[in-house]
């Protein structure tokens, strides 16, 4: 990814497909967890635009990585 995420601020908001260049899935993956209430909530940015914050999208990817689930796979 071509974004310098270290010198972007917490409330910095990301495009879904920035977001997942940087979680490493697809869109419809992103999609998917969003209907199951595991992605970073939405922020409405326009009629037709959204995105993501930096900082929820930082703390899910924490959650997931952490959680003992995970470990096993």
């Amino acid at each position: 990814m071509t974004i310098l995420l270290d010198r972007l601020p917490p409330e910095a908001v990301l495009t879904d497909k920035q977001v997942c260049e940087l979680v490493g899935i697809s869109r419809d993956t992103l999609w998917r967890l969003e209907r199951k209430g595991d992605a970073p909530p939405r922020i409405q940015l326009s009629a037709r635009r959204h995105g993501r914050q930096l900082s929820q999208v930082r703390r899910r990817l924490a959650a997931r990585t952490a959680s003992p689930d995970n470990a096993a796979a």
